[in-house]
């Protein structure tokens, strides 16, 4: 049977509608989307995500493109959340696996992080403030932790952060290099 949940925000007089399908309603545990600004993009898919939460925060104030989120989960226990205040960012976070945490946040303009968790017991966190930052954890197995924060009025930091199983890693890159740890 093909069930059908729907969440729905209204804020400063603007509707915006979450539609997950294909779930039995108790796989949608909590999703929040909340949108400002022009052209931003937010995307939710859920496939036996349970007691999982989701979060999306987007503003745009005008300055070009929107903002792009995805977000993908599978399995329980698992916690997403994307912000993203300027335009142009695109985030993604991808979750297979139980008791997993992710949290992106850009600041600027034309942002670029990526959560992959394949596992369990993840944490990861990407900062990014200023413009034309690409930061990227993908974590393998389980009881990883990443950090990788990435503030500075220079442009164009990249970091990519691989790990497989136990590892902590914490990167605060603020030298305009790019940094790429396996």
């Amino acid at each position: 049977m093909k069930k059908l949940a729907f969440v729905t925000i209204m804020m400063a007089c603007a509707n915006f509608n979450s539609q997950a399908s294909d779930l039995a309603l108790n796989e949608l545990s909590h999703l929040s989307e909340l949108q400002y600004g022009f052209d931003n993009y937010a995307s939710v898919e859920l496939d036996y995500a349970l007691n999982s939460n989701v979060n999306i925060i987007q503003e745009n104030n005008s300055y070009g493109q929107g903002n792009s989120a995805l977000v993908k989960q599978s399995g329980e226990n698992n916690s997403a959340s994307i912000e993203q205040y300027g335009g142009g960012n695109i985030a993604y976070i991808h979750q297979y696996g139980s008791g997993n945490a992710a949290y992106v946040s850009e600041y600027g303009y034309s942002n670029y992080g990526v959560i992959k968790q394949y596992g369990n017991n993840n944490e990861a966190t990407i900062i990014q403030e200023g413009g034309n930052h690409q930061g990227e954890i993908t974590q393998y197995n389980d009881d990883n932790k990443a950090l990788v924060v990435q503030k500075s009025n220079v442009e164009y930091f990249k970091t990519d952060i691989t790990q497989s199983g136990g590892q902590t890693h914490v990167i605060i890159n603020g030298m305009n290099k790019n940094i790429t740890i396996r």
